[in-house]
C-alpha cells in the first residue's frame, strides 16, 4: 500500500510541473493516470487498522482537494461510505472489523506528506539562484527548477525522467555522480565538486545532495543544489 502512495505522489508532483509549465495535453495525460491509481489504493484491503486509517485520510485529502467539483465530492464520498463499511460495520460473525491496535503513530500518505515539505515548494525553488533538482532512485530527474532547466538549455517539464548522464556524460555519472547518489540514498548528506566536459569545454560544479524521504522516513530520492564552483577545488563528501 506504502509503495501505492509513493507511486501516486510522484505522479501528482508532475502534473503540478505540467500544470506551471502550462503544458494542456500532458496534463489531461497525466490527469487520466491518477484515476487507476486511486481507484487501486481504493482497492486494496487493510490489514490492520492503520492501514485502514491512510485509506480514510488519503479520501479526506482527495474530498478536500476536488471541493469545487460536486461530481467529484459525490463520488469520493461514496467510496468513503464503502469503506467505511468495509472496515467499521461489523455484521454478525464480526468478520468486518479490524481488532489489531496501531503499532505506529498514523502517518500522512506521501501525496500529501511530500506536497507539504518546505523543501519542495515549487515558488520557493524556482525564485532560487542555485540549480535545483529532485532526482529518484534510478538517477533520473522528477523535478528541476527553472535556473537549473535554463542553465542545461532545456525546459523543466522535458527534463522529466531524464537520466542524469545525459547532461553529465557517462564517464563522468559512473565515476563521480553515480557513487556520490548512492551515498545519498543510504542517508547521507553529500556535498562534493563534480568536474566534467561539457561542449568541448571543463566545468566544475558544486553538488550538495540531502536525501528526499517517503512514508515510513524512507529514502525515495535526493535532492541536489547546484553552484558554480571554482575549478581548483577538491572533492569533498560528508
Amino acid at each position: 500500500m506504502l509503495g501505492l502512495f509513493d507511486a501516486f505522489s510522484l505522479k501528482c508532483m508532475q502534473l503540478k510541473q505540467a500544470v506551471a509549465c502550462g503544458h494542456d495535453d500532458l496534463v489531461r495525460l497525466l490527469d487520466k493516470e491518477l484515476e487507476p491509481m486511486i481507484a487501486d489504493i481504493l482497492s486494496l484491503r487493510a490489514e490492520n487498522r492503520e492501514e485502514a486509517h491512510m485509506q480514510l485520510q488519503f479520501l479526506n485529502g482527495l474530498i478536500r482537494d476536488e471541493a469545487d467539483d460536486k461530481s467529484s465530492v459525490t463520488r469520493r464520498s461514496a467510496a468513503m461510505a464503502m469503506l467505511i463499511d468495509r472496515y467499521f460495520r461489523t455484521g454478525g460473525d464480526g468478520k468486518e472489523s479490524l481488532q489489531q491496535p496501531l503499532s505506529r503513530p498514523l502517518e500522512k500518505p506521501a501525496a500529501f506528506e511530500l506536497a507539504e515539505q518546505p523543501l519542495l515548494n515549487e515558488a520557493i525553488l524556482d525564485s532560487l539562484p542555485d540549480r535545483v533538482g529532485v532526482i529518484t532512485r534510478d538517477y533520473r530527474y522528477l523535478y528541476s527548477n527553472q535556473e537549473n532547466a535554463k542553465f542545461l538549455g532545456r525546459t523543466a517539464l522535458s527534463m522529466i525522467g531524464c537520466h542524469v548522464s545525459e547532461f553529465v556524460g557517462e564517464e563522468s555519472f559512473s565515476k563521480l555522480a553515480k557513487p556520490a547518489f548512492d551515498k545519498c540514498f543510504k542517508g547521507e548528506k553529500i556535498d562534493y565538486i563534480h568536474k566534467g566536459r561539457r561542449n568541448r569545454e571543463n566545468f566544475a560544479t558544486r553538488c550538495r545532495m540531502t536525501p528526499l524521504r517517503g512514508v515510513q522516513n524512507e529514502i525515495i530520492g535526493a535532492v541536489i543544489v547546484l553552484q558554480h564552483a571554482d575549478q581548483s577545488a577538491t572533492l569533498a563528501c560528508s
